[in-house]
């Protein structure tokens, strides 16, 4: 019993354990082993029912303490603290659902199209490229008077590659096509025929095996570049697939390499890589032949793109007046990288984010108004807490929630 006593005072807030506790406790032992037999039962048994029947009231008067102390600290009897407020105003929006319910709707518009826009600009204007130093990345045409921007010829590239001074390396790439048999049903792939500089000029470093080398133009092997989807869907992520062939339009192709997973601009989309030699002798021989390609160079640091396009203007001189038959009216137009693949998307972005910017901010004055509104229905409420005691600052933290 007395085990028992002690377990029941423990249950007791711990102001009153701190007062009266221990008393309780000696005054209990000292009568209770002063009695013998059943009064000593009926003693213990009656103080026990004593402790739990006085349990509830004791919690009830120490809350009052605390209400009390929150009274005279926040101003205003019976309007509690932080907790109070938080509370009423739950209360508040229960009652009132419709206006709660508008509230969010509201706020949710507002933060959800800014949360969208801020990802668009981040990955569009912010941070656009996965290339290393993307703002030295320069895109290449042939230009004419009647087209600024025609593709390059084969030859007019290598002589733009070996003559310049301000690049520190010029890749080259055209779309193609190829169809792959013997892995399941056919399938037609987007492709790119590319130079050996391509990979390198970008910074694109592959996942696995190798990239394309000067050896395999030279000699025309038949060898590509898996993307890391067209590896993942049709090879199973084999890693064995490294020096596997493959049937590309009924040849063999050895694979030497796989992409890493994210492709931006050139290469977004590809399937797979193929050296440039795919384009066929016949067009890469000739000087008037455009077949498609593309050039992309990436400046020597401290070189600017106003500079690249003196260097490429005296190089298209140079081969003017070699050629006079085909390139008497060939130009370099020169555009950086994220000018090519950003371009007009740029002004419509930074439009569309300024658009968020005050859908946001209408929201904001929509809601002020709701509030103002619900708080003017409140006046009265405000004045009966007024005359009760309650402070400016406590009437402020209330229609704070």
């Amino acid at each position: 019993m007395r085990r028992i006593y002690d377990a029941l005072i423990a249950l007791y807030p711990r102001g009153f354990r701190d007062r009266v506790g221990e008393e309780l406790r000696d005054v209990f032992r000292r009568e209770y082993g002063a009695r013998r037999g059943w009064d000593r039962v009926r003693y213990g048994v009656a103080q026990m029912y004593d402790a739990v029947l006085n349990l509830p009231g004791c919690w009830m008067a120490e809350r009052a303490g605390r209400d009390a102390v929150n009274r005279r600290r926040d101003g205003g009897p019976g309007m509690g603290g932080w907790t109070g407020d938080i509370v009423q105003s739950g209360r508040g929006l229960v009652r009132t659902p419709g206006f709660a319910l508008v509230v969010v709707a509201t706020l949710a518009i507002g933060i959800g199209a800014n949360t969208a826009m801020y990802g668009v600009v981040d990955a569009v204007l912010l941070r656009p490229f996965a290339y290393p130093d993307a703002d030295r990345l320069v895109v290449m045409w042939e230009s004419y008077q009647e087209d600024q921007s025609k593709s390059l010829s084969y030859l007019n590239w290598r002589d733009w590659r070996d003559r310049n001074t301000t690049f520190e390396g010029i890749g080259a790439h055209a779309g193609w096509a190829f169809t792959l048999t013997g892995t399941g049903s056919a399938a037609a792939l987007d492709a790119r025929v590319v130079s050996s500089e391509l990979l390198d000029v970008l910074g694109i470093t592959p996942a696995l095996g190798r990239g394309l080398l000067p050896e395999d133009e030279e000699r025309e092997a038949r060898v590509v570049l898996l993307s890391h989807a067209l590896w993942v869907e049709r090879f199973g992520a084999d890693p064995e697939v490294v020096g596997r062939a493959i049937i590309l339009d009924g040849e063999p192709h050895e694979v030497v390499g796989v992409l890493p997973p994210r492709l931006d601009p050139p290469l977004r989309g590809a399937d797979l890589l193929s050296p440039i030699t795919a384009i066929g002798e016949a067009d890469l021989m000739r000087r008037s032949s455009h077949p498609g390609i593309v050039g992309f160079g990436r400046l020597r640091p401290g070189a600017s793109l106003e500079g690249a396009t003196r260097d490429m203007d005296r190089v298209t001189g140079e081969l003017a007046g070699e050629y006079p038959d085909t390139n008497r009216f060939a130009g370099a137009n020169l555009v950086s990288f994220r000018e090519q693949y950003l371009g007009s998307a740029r002004t419509t972005i930074r439009v569309l984010g300024a658009a968020s910017v005050l859908l946001l901010l209408l929201v904001c004055a929509n809601v002020a108004n709701l509030m103002l509104a619900r708080g003017a229905g409140r006046a009265r409420e405000a004045a009966v807490r007024t005359a009760l005691g309650a402070t400016r600052r406590r009437l402020v933290r209330l229609y704070l929630f």
